[in-house]
């Protein structure tokens, strides 16, 4: 994640709408020097002051992320699926969240490494603790079935081993009522504080996800769908 360029997108930003640092730092009860600090990239916003940017400046919280000006909100669904799926930001939270020290976090991407589901997430690691969060999964090829439920179940995989991490969805049938493969997939979400893994001083690279759902005829279709790591982002001090 580039703080220059976030800083250089906040500051087009506040131009663009035309306020100054003092007064877009009253509009969140921040100081006008922690404005300054961001535009220069020497900081980064936490979570909740990303989430009142993008509301200042009527952005995605993932434009501010990027640096780039890709669109605006289009419906509140919308707004709120990106808020959700960028949550990975609470992550750069641990800067303020512990006392400065020499720990230090490397942040990777976490990607779809099947032909037919793409995702968003992210993994956060030092020699103390891991982070993981995972969004936006979606199913890339055509499906007209409609199904009951599903389930999503994340693992690691070590040789023959394979460790549950954590599940969501439903087990369970969801009444009488049936959903498009999209619509259940968008109710799939991970977000891990801490857990631990075979890797101890690493981010795991042997994750993968389980999905399950339940068609018409009340039986579980399967997908397994590794997970590939980059590491994309720089190491940060905290």
């Amino acid at each position: 994640m580039d703080a220059v360029k976030i800083g250089q997108f906040i500051l087009e930003q506040r131009k663009r709408i035309c306020l100054t640092q003092a007064q877009l730092a009253e509009k969140l009860n921040v100081t006008a020097q922690a404005v300054s600090k961001w535009e220069n990239g020497r900081g980064i916003p936490d979570i909740d002051l990303l989430k009142k940017l993008s509301e200042c400046f009527c952005v995605d919280i993932s434009e501010i992320i990027e640096g780039e000006n890709k669109k605006g909100f289009q419906t509140h669904r919308k707004a709120f699926a990106f808020v959700v799926a960028f949550l990975i930001i609470l992550f750069l939270g641990i800067w303020w969240m512990f006392p400065k020290n020499d720990n230090s976090f490397q942040f990777s991407s976490l990607a779809s490494n099947h032909e037919d589901f793409s995702l968003k997430g992210i993994v956060a690691y030092n020699d103390l603790k891991k982070s993981l969060f995972i969004s936006d999964i979606t199913y890339l090829s055509s499906d007209v079935e409609k199904y009951y439920g599903i389930t999503c179940t994340l693992f690691e995989q070590n040789q023959d081993e394979s460790k549950k991490i954590s599940e969501c969805g439903t087990s369970n049938t969801l009444g009488e009522a049936k959903y498009s493969m999209t619509e259940l997939l968008e109710t799939i979400e991970f977000q891990l504080d801490d857990y631990s893994c075979f890797c101890q001083n690493q981010e795991c690279s042997n994750l993968f996800l389980d999905i399950r759902l339940l068609n018409e005829n009340k039986k579980w279709i399967s997908y397994h769908v590794p997970l590939e790591v980059s590491n994309s982002c720089t190491q940060r001090s905290v």
